[in-house]
């Protein structure tokens, strides 16, 4: 087997001849490398000659597929192809010619390089990848980031994807299985789907083709014969759909201009489609009559497409490229089998079993191999001879299960427009239907996903049955759907019970066929409640002390009810006792056990349906430990028992207990609570105290108890004691009238006091230094006293109310006064005086805008708003002393005698004025 290197194709001719597209690419070749234009011009005079671009030797080793294979470099100089001249004639070249050839050399240094016209590129998803390379096999071509290499040709355009060499496997045939050969389905051009088979070689190699016709139309009798077997096996037939001339597989004999030492998969593929073979709807089977093209046995186009749908990638879809399995030189029905299954899709990454190289791990299976993938993980001993899909789980099952298969691209399926079904058609079958929710509630919207598969028809539909007499529904409403792919409907009941959902699926053969049904039961109606949550507290909890339980169900109805079994032998619980309570919101029930033990504690909850459900049982453990008994209260004593508002009361108190100390709480019946001691604990029996003083209020009773230091404390019932607390009388309502008088006046106060004593007793301090004392009177009763005063200014009266308590207490209130002397005062009044009337001023003691009361022997003036004349007379009672015509004379008198004076105007306006008197 040859490993030297695999040079680009080019073929041999000279170069002037060349022209096209060929020419285009080897200018490429000289400007990306300018190293070989140096080359060309170090040959001097030249004869006629060819110039093939090729790459050094290179020494690596071929590694498995799933690796980088090698990658051919050149060791002493830039990677990239140079020029090899080689001789043809020994003719030299007119000097003219010469130059002419070296401007047109030097005329494409400006083009781009190669890498640059292998930058166009074929996408399959998000995938991509930059420029070409030459890689031993395949020739030109990329990894991608999917594990697939981009194939090029000579001008950089794209050829497909392939997933790389396949190596030769040692003792290829020695696990091939006796199966019978059989002759594939034979169709012709008019058929647009079928595989075409080459026999194919280098222009410069010897012609087999006479020897190898009948050994390849063999070859593929034997593949088809495996093909044909498993899938019986399987339940469903399967031939490949080959093109046959005369009822026999056409054999093509195609010389290729590509030379044997520069053939790869790239150069191969592109000869043949330059020669027509480029029908998209074709997978080309070409067998290479060269074992040393590749250190491999075979590469293929595969594309990275796992969707089940009849225009997957790999099945012949009008948008990607003609698709190619090449065998290089190797009569192995295992080669060929293998590379038609990649042809065809195999095997997927998201398959499995696979190997993330687009093999499975599966034994001696077609398409399994340790080849190094991301997910290798081989296993020799699952298959021990060559079968399409070991276990049937991969890539190929004519009629699959659920799973997988069932929802991926499976060459199997009869959507592979590449395979033939021979036989009659077989009924569909289904696989699969679920239905949510089950149970449900009338009414309410059930949905059902059905899935189903066929063995030799592309479309089927499916006819559910509701089961309650109502119309059927297809699914789709019109078309069919691809075997495997699943499809939904819902359905709306208006009764209650179980109702058979029948589901068939047809075919959509010229007779259609229907599956035999299958049957989902669907409840329908009251849906049983569910418990959602117990918790029980305290836990653990002692005997005779209560544990409650908290619990809430979940149900469709509007109400429930819940048993709750204790676990003490005790009758279950009805919780409410009556009625129902509105489901999810939490109830609860609360009992003490006797004894100390585990119990476990059940509940459920039945609903209010007309047929009620009950919901299954929920459980908790309750722990009773033995009792812990609660402290007992020995003593307490308050003293004094009888005090006064303000005064301290001191209280002592003891407690016994079967624990190691306690703390006591006093209540002092006015809100306040103490704890003693205020942290820790005392010694049971141990004697505490505490001290208070209390504000007044209602006499108070002060209350003890005494709580243990168990991890659940107990308190003790309470002691008490009931103390007298005297208050301070209160004095309301204390008034006094006139409040403004003169000396000589009596003014008269009114009081009372509130006090929590029957009755209590007065002293009026009146600010003279005189004293008025009340005797008894009941508390709350109303007194009044009157006092004249002999002096003038203000008087601060004191009321004092003493209570008749054995503690006596007293309160007290005040009030002013103002006194007056009558010939002491500087007094103004103000009065307002109509046109042309009379204002008599002064005519009441306590008529403060007027003069009254006046002394003999005061100035006064009358001071008026206006310029008017008026008069002003004075009186005494009812007798005129004197008017003055002229007034505002400050050194008027008032005459002796006068208690008021009236005012006359002479003028024809309102006004206001003021009659001042002075000391």
């Amino acid at each position: 087997m040859a490993s030297g290197p695999r040079p680009s194709a080019v073929p041999e001719r000279g170069v002037l001849l060349c022209c096209g597209r060929r020419m285009v690419a080897f200018a490429k070749v000289v400007v990306a490398r300018m190293w070989s234009f140096l080359v060309l011009l170090s040959v001097g005079p030249v004869t006629l000659f060819t110039v093939v671009p090729r790459l050094p030797s290179a020494t690596d080793d071929v590694p498995k597929y799933g690796q980088l294979w090698r990658m051919v470099k050149a060791p002493e100089s830039p990677p990239g192809p140079v020029l090899e001249v080689v001789r043809v004639k020994g003719r030299p070249l007119p000097d003219g010619l010469r130059i002419l050839l070296a401007i047109l050399l030097v005329s494409v240094v400006f083009q781009p390089p190669l890498t640059a016209a292998g930058s166009s590129e074929e996408k399959n998803g998000d995938h991509a990848c930059p420029g070409p390379q030459w890689v031993e096999g395949i020739g030109r071509a990329c990894r991608r980031p999917d594990g697939l290499w981009q194939v090029f040709d000579s001008e950089g355009g794209p050829m497909g994807l392939t997933h790389g060499q396949d190596p030769v496997p040692a003792q290829a045939e020695s696990h091939w299985p006796s199966v019978p050969p059989r002759a594939p389905k034979c169709v012709d051009a008019g058929d647009p789907y079928y595989a075409h088979v080459i026999y194919a070689r280098a222009h410069d190699d010897a012609d087999g083709f006479a020897t190898m016709e009948a050994d390849l139309r063999d070859l593929i009798h034997e593949v088809n014969g495996l093909l044909y077997h498993d899938a019986t096996t399987a339940g469903s037939a399967r031939d490949y759909k080959v093109h046959c001339t005369s009822g026999v597989v056409t054999i093509e004999n195609e010389v290729l201009p590509t030379n044997k030492s520069s053939a790869g998969f790239s150069t191969i593929v592109e000869d043949l489609r330059a020669k027509g073979y480029d029908d998209r709807r074709v997978k080309y089977w070409v067998w290479y009559d060269d074992t040393g093209a590749c250190s491999c046995g075979g590469t293929a186009h595969v594309y990275n497409d796992d969707t089940l749908r009849e225009d997957n990638r790999n099945n012949g879809r009008t948008d990607t490229i003609s698709m190619y399995a090449v065998t290089f030189g190797y009569l192995s029905p295992r080669i060929m089998a293998h590379e038609n299954g990649h042809n065809m899709g195999a095997v997927q990454h998201s398959s499995p079993n696979a190997s993330g190289g687009f093999h499975c791990n599966d034994g001696h299976d077609v398409m399994c191999y340790s080849d190094g993938g991301t997910t290798s993980a081989y296993d020799s001993t699952v298959c021990a001879t060559s079968e399409y899909d070991c276990n049937k789980d991969d890539y190929f099952h004519p009629k699959p299960p659920a799973g997988y298969l069932l929802e991926h691209w499976n060459i199997g399926n009869p959507i592979n427009r590449f395979l033939h079904i021979p036989g009659d058609n077989t009924a569909p079958y289904m696989v699969a239907v679920t239905c949510a929710p089950d149970p449900a509630e009338v009414g309410a919207s059930v949905s059902c996903t059905v899935q189903g598969g066929d063995a030799d028809s592309k479309g089927i539909h499916y006819t559910l049955d509701w089961g309650d007499g109502s119309s059927t529904s297809r699914l789709p409403k019109s078309g069919t759907l691809i075997p495997g792919k699943t499809a939904s409907a819902s359905h709306a009941y208006s009764t209650s019970g179980l109702f058979d959902v029948t589901v068939t699926a047809t075919d959509d053969a010229a007779t259609p066929l229907t599956s035999t049904a299958m049957v989902h039961t669907q409840q329908v109606g009251n849906v049983a409640p569910a418990m959602k949550s117990l918790s029980c507290t305290p836990e653990p909890v002692d005997a005779e002390e209560t544990v409650t339980c908290s619990f809430h169900a979940d149900d469709s109805s509007s109400g429930v009810h819940y048993l709750v079994d204790w676990g003490d032998g005790t009758a279950a619980e009805r919780v409410p006792t009556t009625g129902y309570l509105t489901p999810g919101t939490t109830a609860s029930a609360a009992r003490s056990f006797s004894s100390p033990d585990i119990y476990t504690v059940r509940v459920n909850a039945t609903d209010d349906d007309p047929e009620p459900l009950t919901s299954a049982d929920i459980t908790t453990t309750v722990t009773v430990e033995a009792a812990n008994g609660a402290p007992v209260m020995q003593t307490l004593s308050c003293a004094p028992s009888h005090l006064a508002e303000g005064e301290t009361v001191d209280c002592s108190f003891s407690a016994t207990d079967d624990t190691t100390g306690v703390y006591y709480t006093v209540e002092w019946g006015d809100g306040s609570v103490e704890r003693v001691p205020t942290t820790g604990l005392l010694a049971s029996g141990s004697t505490a105290s505490a001290s208070h003083a209390y504000s007044g209020g209602a006499d108070p009773t002060v209350q003890v108890r005494a709580t243990d230091n168990d991890p659940e404390p107990k308190t003790s019932t309470a002691l008490a004691s009931t103390l007298t607390v005297n208050g301070a009388p209160v004095v309301t309502g204390l008034s006094c009238s006139p409040s403004t008088l003169l000396t000589g006046e009596t003014t008269t106060c009114t009081f009372a006091a509130e006090d929590d004593s029957t009755s209590v007793s007065f002293t009026v301090e009146w600010g003279d230094g005189a004293v008025t004392t009340l005797g008894a009177t009941t508390a709350g009763t109303s007194r009044s006293v009157g006092h004249s005063y002999t002096t003038s200014g203000p008087k601060t009266i004191k009321v004092t109310a003493t209570d008749d308590d054995t503690k006596p207490l007293s309160g007290s209130a005040t009030f002013v006064v103002e006194v007056q002397d009558p010939c002491g005062l500087h007094r103004t009044g103000r009065l307002t005086v109509g046109l042309l009337g009379v204002q008599m001023v002064g005519t009441s003691a306590r008529d403060e805008t007027g003069i009254r009361s006046t002394c003999a022997g005061q100035t006064y003036s009358l001071v008026g708003s206006s310029g008017s004349d008026f008069n002003v007379c004075w009186y005494d009672g009812s007798r005129l002393l004197v008017c003055h015509v002229t007034p505002g004379d400050e050194h008027s008198v008032v005459p002796s005698g006068a208690d008021r004076a009236r005012v006359v105007l002479y003028t024809g306006v309102d006004a206001t004025y003021t009659l001042e008197a002075f000391d």
